[in-house]
Parts: structure tokens; sequence; C-alpha cells
């Protein structure tokens, strides 16, 4: 069972064990991850978690890494903030050569390439600082040990083999240490066959020489043991290991002072240590003072971590539940002194994992706690019962702060209040009343460790509170009600409590002022039942007049109180009314009363939310209780109104034509009602008016005017009338035609003009006359009758746009159509020309009762000879009667004609030089703001800047190509565009611009950067010209990416390869011979560090490269390149035609340079290997290949100036063979190194250089 450590809030009131509480529980591992972290771990799962000060080791493992190995060599340069591994054993027990550097910041690996010494594994390598490595002994695949030391360099890459007279013996699995202070190098122990070593060495960093060390004693023989400088003690401290070949294991540990001069064996505690262990990592961290072991070899595969503090001598487990797995042999290393990495190992197949160990002494956790709901606050209380567990090196304790919106919290404080107090170890706690009604409360606590890697630890985290009810809602009497009962019941909604401490009790009070300083009634502890709301009789009478009551709800602490309501207690009625009059409404089946109101209180008081009661017989007076009873019509509406003011409503929804009588009662806001009005009085409803249609009232045939007369009569005396006639076409089953409606009052007769509808026969006529309350009588025709009118052509008359106009914008056709026959139906067509009539195009076909149309001109283009046409035409009558009418003059459209976009000249640049051949000149086709306007061109070419004589060309396109024969070389030319539309609206590009024609011999690249001139050799007729080509133009650009990329003598600078050929006027390729061609590049230096822009390559180092298209290879001028800092530009003389480029070029300083094979190592039998070298002169060449105990594998000779072979020239020739792997028999030589010497001579002038190579297969 988890130990609890709890933050119990509470407030005490009632007894607490009276209801529950709400706990919020941190006890999981899931719950943790819940909390805000700095430097915490979480250790466990499930109900096992605890919070734990950060002490783990972390996967480092990234993307690119080395291969999985052990035995490696890892030292640390400080000076670089960086890690070399060198070398190890893979899984296949195969000694490697490769080493690597890792990058902490960043956590990268690269490789560097291939250590000099050849493979090694079980070797030693220590950093001395300034990027310099010694490297000392180790084995190789045949089992063989050495005793070779190696000083590596890593700012030159370069290996150094040392040669001493006296040295160690040839060993391997030793331990050494580099010691800053002495600037020297310590080397204890190791193992060579059969033979163990006890003896202790020191290399004098600054002397360049080993030293045996003489001591009076010395640790016992041993290998595969750890040894680490410990600064702040000043000595070295060795550590288990193996003491026999065999595998037997020590766990003794011995130190050597470097104040005495001398070992001494220092006893072990008996408790907490490493069992003996061999092929550990044991690395002094300085932050700390302690040395960190990991792993290595027991019975079994090791994880466990301690830590040993000397000046303590004592070990500590360090070990955390996820750890990396169990090996040996791992390589290690310390980042800055406090973060210890370990690499690879032997976990029963080689790894190449990196972790990295974090120990922290200190670490805070924050949770934060809240109510679900604001409106009630919560008080809190801190109670501790957990001891903790700790030791006198750990602690932990606690601040609290609080929020009332979540976002900003006030400072950290302690029991006290004050920002620098704490709640130290176990409780219990009060909080500071000061967080007290608080919605949130952030609790942070701090565990501490005096002594790494101790670490409290925190099972369970409780955060305990008790909440208040909230106040409970109010139901009846409702807030300024009035009632009339004395004794009323007093109705509220259950408190709401987020504890759920359930039921609750009530408190009331009721007090006849709204202070509630001497209640009239106090009544607590008023319970609940099963219902929804609490109901309470209210235990004594209440006076007539005004009241207030509250209520709050209690747990073990209360709730706020709950708003007081008033309300007043009335128990006297209204008085009756006396004066009650009834007449017919404003509305059908309406009548309108009227009534002198009472007072609330008999006859005094305003009447305020009451209401009236009318009742309602069409059978008889109202005058008794006894009818009123009887009575089931009624109608209740609201009434406040004043004593003794007059009072009206309405009464709907009667039957038309009715005698009503009524009845009515004041009845006040507390529900006392009044008796019966004393009067019953009576009124009659609307009735209808009646018709009587005179004419057309028989048989008949009607044309042109007809009169139609009607009669009528109302029985609601002084009613005014309207009057509407109607038409029906088929025998009376609908009237769906008005005539005419509106006629005023005492209108009999209406002349109708019968054209407005069509011939025919079944027509009838309907005449409604309708009172002023809308109530209608009507009368028909008894029979049919027919109409006949003849049939008339239409009349059109187009009106806008008539001729002569300009328009813009929307435009608006306008027309008018007459015809006398009314009935007729038209469609109107609209046709529009923009050709002066040679054509028009149908707009639009509307109905013809359609008068305008409207056009937006914006669609149409700017222009005139514009026409409008009108067509209107029957489609109701078998006549088909057409009118049309046309625009007398065109019109105009200037939608608003805006000048061309501004525009500018594009090419070739303003004040370059261009090519006579293929010159064309472009510029920006920006377009116009009318949309639909058609943009044309025209450009103007001349020697002079005022255009005096002008070369004038048109044409629709936004460039120009000019044909031959047109520019003429050596010449300036000045030129200028204008841009137009149909309308004439021009505008000019923004600038002039010139060029300048270079002469044919002489010629620039489009984009400025490339410029030659022939300057022997050129043909007459010919021109030079300079185009830039693509990298994969042609097979042998391709072939030439290919073998530059593995060209360490050539740093490409740029992607851009420029082609100069010779063309004839129309452009046929020549291919003179004889040809000096002077080349010129301008570079970026923008910053004028005399660096190319983007790169590390010094300006002084650029040179200008003609590709061999035949060999695929970039070749150089034989003549020196020159460079011009001020005006940017390299320059080279060539003696032919080919494309070139400009690269980063290392040029060698000495007969033979640039060494390089690739790819290293290579697969013997299924790929070659490229042995490249540069030569400045021409010179013999010798190529001998050895395995590494010397014996010759493999011989060229090639004399001097054999192309490819032996050829050399002042600016560095690259020169290459390929080897297949075989030996001088044609047979495949073994997997393994080998080394290659070549040796170049030239006169008395000699040179020889050396690589290995790595064959595999």
């Amino acid at each position: 069972m988890k130990k609890v450590f709890a933050l119990i809030i509470v407030v005490m009131f009632i007894d607490i064990t009276a209801y529950a509480w709400s706990t919020k529980t941190y006890t999981t591992d899931s719950d943790f991850m819940a909390i805000e972290r700095e430097n915490i771990d979480i250790n466990g799962t499930g109900e096992n978690a605890k919070l734990v000060i950060q002490r783990n080791w972390q996967d480092e493992t990234g993307v690119t890494y080395p291969s999985a190995r052990h035995s490696a060599a890892l030292a640390y340069d400080v000076s670089g903030s960086s890690a070399m591994l060198f070398g190890g054993r893979d899984a296949g027990n195969n000694a490697l050569q490769d080493f690597w550097i890792y990058e902490v910041v960043g956590n990268k690996w690269s490789q560097v390439g291939a250590m000099g010494t050849g493979v090694r594994y079980g070797h030693k390598v220590v950093s001395m600082g300034s990027g310099q490595y010694l490297f000392f002994g180790g084995q190789n695949n045949t089992g063989d040990t050495f005793n070779d030391t190696w000083i590596y360099n890593r700012n030159t890459n370069v290996w150094a083999r040392q040669n001493f007279a006296i040295e160690p013996s040839s060993r391997a699995y030793f331990s050494m240490s580099y010691v800053q202070s002495t600037n020297k190098v310590y080397l204890f122990g190791g193992v060579s066959g059969p033979q163990l070593f006890g003896d202790f060495w020191v290399y004098d960093v600054t002397n360049g020489s080993w030293s045996y060390i003489i001591s009076a004693s010395t640790p016992s023989a041993r290998y595969a043991h750890g040894m680490c400088y410990d600064s702040n003690s000043n000595v070295l401290i060795v550590f288990g290991g193996r003491s026999n070949t065999v595998g037997g294991k020590t766990s003794d540990l011995w130190v050597y002072s470097f104040g005495l001069a001398n070992w001494s064996n220092i006893p072990q505690p008996s408790v907490e240590r490493p069992s003996p262990v061999s092929d550990f990592v044991f690395e002094y961290m300085s932050s700390i003072d302690k040395c960190i072991l990991f792993g290595g070899s027991s019975s079994i595969y090791e994880y466990f971590t301690y830590l040993y503090s000397y000046e303590n001598n004592e070990w500590l487990t360090a070990d955390y539940p996820v750890n990396p797995s169990a090996r040996d042999k791992s390589a290690g290393f310390v980042y800055n002194g406090y973060l210890p990495f370990i690499f690879g190992g032997d976990t029963g197949n080689a790894s190449n994992e990196t972790f990295k160990y974090i120990l922290k002494s200190s670490g805070t956790f924050t949770v934060t706690v809240t109510t679900a709901v604001f409106t009630s606050k919560v008080w809190r209380k801190i109670l501790t019962n957990f001891a903790g567990i700790y030791s006198s090196s750990t602690t932990i304790r606690f601040q609290t702060a609080h929020s009332d919106d979540g976002i900003s919290f006030d400072a950290f404080r302690g029991p006290d209040g004050s920002v620098s107090s704490y709640y130290n170890g176990a409780g219990p706690h009060n909080i500071w009343n000061g967080h007290w009604d608080r919605n949130y409360l952030r609790v942070k606590g701090e565990m501490l460790s005096y002594i790494l890697p101790k670490t409290p630890e925190l099972p369970e985290l409780k955060i305990v509170y008790n909440i208040r009810p909230r106040p409970p809602q109010l139901v009846y009497p409702e807030n300024y009600d009035r009632i009339n009962a004395q004794r009323p019941v007093f109705v509220w909604e259950k408190g709401v409590d987020d504890d759920h401490d359930y039921p609750l009790t009530y408190r009331m009070q009721i007090s006849n002022n709204s202070s509630f300083s001497t209640p009239y009634i106090d009544q607590n502890f008023i319970a609940e039942n099963s219902t929804a709301v609490v109901s309470q009789l209210c235990p004594s009478n209440l006076n007539e007049g005004l009241w207030y009551y509250r209520i709050y709800s209690q747990d073990n602490s209360t709730s706020a109180w709950s708003d007081a309501y008033s309300f007043t207690v009335d128990t006297t009625p209204p008085n009756n009314i006396t004066e009650l009059s009834a007449r017919t409404g404003n509305e059908n089946g309406s009548i309108d009363l009227s009534w002198i109101s009472p007072g609330d209180d008999r006859n005094t008081g305003e009447i305020v939310n009451g209401s009236f009661i009318v009742r309602y017989s069409s059978t008889g007076p109202i005058n008794t209780e006894i009818a009123w009873q009887n009575t089931m019509n009624e109608s209740i509406q609201p009434l406040s109104v004043l004593s003794n003011k007059a009072s009206a409503n309405s009464v709907f929804n009667l039957q038309d034509e009715t005698t009503y009588y009524f009845a009515v009662k004041i009845r006040d806001r507390a529900g006392n009602t009044s008796t019966l009005s004393s009067l019953s009085p009576r009124a009659f409803t609307n009735a209808r008016p009646s018709v009587n249609l005179l004419e057309p009232d028989n048989y008949g045939v009607f044309s042109k005017v007809k009169e139609i007369s009607w009669g009528y009569q109302d029985q609601n005396e002084g009613d005014s009338v309207s009057v509407s006639v109607s038409l029906s076409t088929d025998s009376g089953v609908s009237y769906g035609v008005l005539i005419t409606s509106g006629l005023p009052d005492k209108t009999t007769c209406y002349f109708w003009n019968t054209r407005k509808v069509s011939n025919g026969t079944n027509y009838k006529i309907k005449v409604i006359v309708t009172d002023w309350r809308g109530l209608p009588g009507e009368a028909v025709s008894l029979s049919t009758f027919t109409i006949f009118n003849t049939n008339e052509p239409p009349e059109l008359t187009l009106i806008t746009p008539n001729g002569f106009e300009i328009i813009s914008g929307t435009m608006n056709v306008t027309w008018q159509l007459t015809d006398v026959n009314s009935a007729d139906t038209h469609i109107i067509s609209v046709y529009l020309s923009s050709n002066n009539g040679a054509g028009f195009l149908k707009m639009v076909e509307l109905p013809g009762n359609t008068t305008f149309y409207l056009i937006d001109s914006a669609l149409l283009k700017n222009g005139t000879n514009y026409l409008i046409r009108i067509n209107a035409s029957e489609n109701n009558t078998s006549e088909k009667y057409e009118s049309m009418d046309i625009s007398n003059n065109e019109f105009s459209v200037d939608n608003n004609n805006e000048f061309p976009y501004a525009f500018s000249l594009t090419h070739p640049a303003d004040g370059c030089y261009v090519s006579v051949l293929k010159l064309y000149l472009a510029w920006e086709n920006k377009g116009d703001p009318n949309s639909g306007d058609n943009i044309n061109y025209t450009i103007y070419l001349a020697t002079d800047s005022v255009f005096t004589t002008a070369l004038i060309i048109n044409t629709d396109q936004s460039n120009y190509l000019f044909p031959s024969g047109i520019i003429s070389e050596g010449k300036e030319y000045y030129w200028k565009v204008k841009a137009y539309d149909q309308l004439g609206y021009e505008r000019y590009a923004q600038k002039v611009f010139n060029f300048k024609v270079l002469e044919r011999s002489k010629a620039v690249s489009e984009d400025q950067k490339v410029s030659g001139e022939i300057t022997g050799g050129l043909p007459a007729g010919g021109y030079l010209y300079i185009s830039k080509i693509a990298a994969n133009e042609s097979l042998s650009m391709q072939k030439m990416a290919a073998n530059t990329a593995g060209d360490r003598l050539l740093k490409t600078i740029t992607q851009d390869v420029y082609r100069p050929v010779v063309m004839d006027v129309n452009e046929t390729v020549l291919h003179p011979a004889g040809i000096i061609l002077n080349m010129a590049f301008l570079y970026n230096d923008d910053d004028s560090d005399n660096y190319y822009d983007g790169t590390n390559v010094p300006v002084e180092k650029l040179r200008i490269a003609c590709l061999d298209e035949e060999k695929s290879k970039w070749k150089f001028s034989e003549d020196r390149q020159s460079v011009d800092y001020a005006q940017k530009k390299i320059t080279a003389q060539f003696i032919f035609l080919e494309p070139v480029a400009v690269f980063g070029v290392n040029i060698p300083n000495k007969l033979l340079g640039n060494l390089n094979v690739f790819p290293n190592p290579f697969n013997a039998g299924t790929e070659n290997i490229k042995i490249r070298y540069v030569l400045n002169k021409d010179s013999a060449v010798d190529i001998r290949i050895f395995t590494l105990i010397g014996e010759l594998v493999r011989h060229w000779h090639f004399d001097p100036g054999l192309d490819g072979k032996s050829t050399g020239v002042i600016n560095g020739c690259l020169n290459e063979i390929q080897w297949d792997g075989k030996n001088g028999n044609d047979a495949l030589v073994s997997n393994g190194m080998y080394l290659c010497i070549i040796k170049a001579a030239n006169g008395s002038e000699k040179q020889q250089e050396s690589i290995n190579i790595g064959v595999i297969k």
C-alpha cells in the first residue's frame, strides 16, 4: 500500500465526519504526467509510480551514427566541445579503422575518415586539447597487439606516427588518462596474449617522450579495468578489471597520489559497492567530484550505474529503472565535467546506441487545483500525514499561491504568508489564511538532494478540499410579489453542493426591513425532502404590508445568503364596476367596452399587474352571480390602472350580426376579486352590406367602353364603404381579373374599357361592396356576355440611346410600347450592333410590359459605331403584329477608358554589352485596366538618345528578335517602347534603355557574368557567341559531374556552365582552328572579404576550367590565370572552344599532391578504386601497393607526359589510375588494409605520397 502525501483542504465549522470531502489524488504515472515538473522524473508505472529527482539515462541515438561496435576508443576535447570515436570491433569481431566526431550540441555524429593506424580495437585515445589526440596500442584482426604511438591533429586531419627509443610494450585493454595540470598522459596495465601488465607509464606531451614510473607499491597486473583522474584530489583512481586471462575479476581500488608519487590500495566499504567487474565505463565528473561507473562484465553483462566519491570513499547506486541494456566494452566520456555519455558496447551483439546520463541535485513540481464552478468559494487547509521517504541527505518542502482567474497567481508563500518561508517536511500544515476563499490554489513542491545520487521519493499526492454549498434559488413568493395569504408556503430550489454533501439544511429569515436587523422569523436547520424543491409553511401569520425573506444552504459550512426577495401581503379586494357600457367594435366580430375602474383596495390605490374578467352571452343579461357562474364565454386580460380612471377594452371573435350582453369583475395582483359589475349592457356586432348588380345583368355583346352600375344598403348606420369590380372569364367559376377597386363611398357606376381584355365569351361581372370594418357584400351577373374588339398593330418607340451619346458604366436602353388592345401581350427583343448596323447581336428577350434594359458597358469594348434595335411582337393574337425601332445615329462606348498599365523594359539590361547574334528586345506585358482592350506596341530604335532617326517596329507581342543585318556591330543603340489601346490611349515604358553591340570578336553571356574575346584565329564572317548551358545537356556533361564529385582538387562553386562558339551571320556553328580565346568570369564577393560568397573558397583559389568533352574531365589553361580584385573578375586564355566554368582549385605547391582514393574501402571483384593525384609538371610516376607487412602487391610505371597518368601543368593537372583489387598475378587480394605509395620525379625534383586502401569482399 502506498504511503500518502496529502494536501487536505477543509473548513472546520461542523463535525468534519458528517460530510464527504472532495479529493484530487495523484498516484499513478498518468496522474503525475499532468503535474508540471522541472528536473523531476516519474519512477515506476501504475500504482507503483513515484516522483524522484531526475537521474536517468537518455537514449540520444540519432539518424546518422557509427556502425555497431565495441572495444572502441572515445575521447572528449573541451576546446572543440566534441568527442572523437576511434575504431573498435564490429558484430563479426572484425577490427575497424573508421573514426567519427560527435557534436554534443546538436547530437550529431559525422564520419571523418579512416585512421592512419590501420584497423584497431582495445586501444586507447586521449585528448590533449586544441584538437590534438594521443593514440596508443590495441589489436588487429589477427590478434596482434601494438605499441605504436600516433598523434592525430583534428585541425589538419593528419595522422603522425611517433617513434621512441623507450616506450611501453605492445598491449591492449589498458587504461590511459590525460592530466592537464602536468600536460602528461598516464598509462597503466593491459594485456598481450597470455601476458598481463602492471607497469605504469607517462607520456610527456611537451617533450614528446615516454618514461616508466617506478613506485614502491603498485596495483596487481590487470587489464579491462578502469582509470580516471580526480582533479579535485589530484589523484589517479584505478578500479576492477581482469586479474588473469581466464576471466578472473577484481573489485579492488587503487589511488596514485601525485603529491606522494605513490600508489595506495583503498579498502572498500562492505555494503554498497560494485561486484568484481571488468570492461566497464569509468569516468570522472568534476561538477560533483565523483567517478561514474556503468555496465561491464561480472559473470554476466551488467547494466548497473555507480557513483564513487574518493573524498568520502563511498559508492552510491545510481541506477534508474530504464537503464541502457546490460553490456560491456562500451566507450564513454564526460561533457564539460557534468554530463556523461556512452556509445556502443557488447550486449551479446555489438551496439551503436548513444546514451547520456542526466543527474540533478534538485527539482520542483507544481500542481494547480480548482473547483468545477466558481460561484462558490473553496476554503483550504494543508495537512501532511506522510513523513516522506527521506534520508539525512534529502528533503522536501512546499509553498502555495492563489489566483481568482487561473492566470494571474500571487507569489508562492509559506505558512506565515512570506515568500521566504516554506512548509518543511511532514505536516500537518495550516495554510496561510490569505489563500482562503480563492478559486485556484497552486502548490509547489521542491525536492532536494545534498548527496548525489540520493533522492527523496513521493509516491502519492492528495489535495482534499471542501466547497461551500451554493445559495438556493428562491421560487415563491417571487420578488416584489403581492399575495393574499397571511401564512404563505415559502418555496425554494434545493442548494447545490459540489462536494455532494447531501442532504443539506437551510436557514430562513423573514423581516419587515431589508437589513434583516431584527428578523420577525429566523428558522434554522430546515430539512430537505424527496421533492425537487424545499417547501416551508410560514410558522406564524404575517400582517398586511411589505415583507422580506432570504435563505442560505449549509453542510458543515454555510453558503452565502440568497438574494433577498420582497413581497406584500394584501387581503382587501377592489370594489365592483358601476359604470359599464358596450358598443359595436371597430373590427368585425368585436364589441368595445368601457368603464370606470375602482382602486386596488376597495376604491383606493393603483391596480398594478391586476386583471379584469369579462363574461358575455347572446341569450340575456348577466346581472346575478348565478348568471355569471352559468356563462361560459370568458375573456381574462391584464390590467394596470389608477383608481377611478376610465378603462376600455374590446371583445373579439364574436358572431357577426348578433346582440351580446356583458358583465365585468376586477382582480388585483394578490388575487383578490371584486363582486359583479352593477350593469350588464348589450351591443350589436357588424352586418354585411347588401348589393344589387344592375348592368350588365343579361346576355349581350360589348365593345370599347361599357357602363357597369349597381346599388347597395348597410344595416350599421353611418358605415362608409368602398367598391371593387372583378371580371370572370370562365362563366363565374372564378373572378381573377380586377377591373377596378377602391371606388369611394356612394359610388354606383363605372365606365369600363373592354379592350383591356381579350375578345371572348363566358364573361361575368362581380361587384363587391366592403364596409370600413372589412365586411364585404357582393352581387354577380345573372348571365354571361361577350367581348369583341377589332385588333390593331402595336406602336414601338426607342427612346435611349438614339445617337451621338457617349456611353460609360451602365447603359439604360429605354423604349415605349403602346397597343390600343390592352389585352394583347408582347415579346420585346433588344439587339446590339458594334459595326454600324452591319450585324446585330440579340442581347435579351423580355416580356412586353418591360420598358427598359440595363447593359454593363464595361463588358463591351470601348469604341464607336454602336447601334441599338428594339423589336416588339404580339404573342397572343392570330395576327402576330410586330413593330421595330432603331437608333437614329451611332453612339460610342467609352467605359472610363484608361491608359495601359505602366511597364518596364527588361532585356537587354540598361547600359549592358550585347552580342550582335541572337539579339532580342523584351519588356513587361502589364496589360490594360480596361478588360478586353487590345494592347499593341511600337518599338523605337535609334543610335542617339533623342531618336532623331529611328527604326520603328510595330508588334502585338512583348518581345522582338532582330533578324540578321539589322543591328551593326560596334555601335551604341537607344530604344524605347510605346503601348497603346484601340482608342489611342498610349503609355511609354518608364525609362529609355541603351545597349552597346560588341564587335564580332567579342561576346558576353546573357546574364553578363561571362565575357570573351578572340584575339587570334577568328575567320572572316565569324562571330563569337557565349551561351549558358544545362549541366546535364550531354552524356559528356553527366560523366563530368560524376568525375568532379570525387575530385578533391576541385570545389564546385556554381552549377553554371557556359559554351563559347563561333557562328556565321546565319547562326551556323563554325569550327575554326588556331583560336586564341580570352575568357573572363565575374565572381560574387559582395562583402569584399576575398571569399566567394556562400563558400569558404578564397578568391585567390578561383580558376576557370575548360571541359575536355572526349574525356569528360575539366582541364585548366597551361598559362597562369589572373584575378582582378577591383573588378572582381578572373581571366584565362584558351586555345580551344569548349564549355567553361569556374571552380575553387586546391592548387598544389609541390610536384605531387592531392592524393585521393575512392571509394575507400572498396569491394574488390565488383568495383574498381580510383587513385587520383595532381602533378604540376610532367613527371615519371611509380605507383606501388603493399600489404601492411611490406609485401609488394601491384606496381605501375608511367614515363613523363603520358596523358592522364603523368602529365602536369602549372595550375595542376589531375591524373588517375584504377585498381581492380588484383595482384600482379591477376588474383584478387584478401580483405584488409593496404598501403599505396606514389613517387613522382622531374629531373632532380622528387616527391612521394602514401595513403591506406581498404579492401572488403
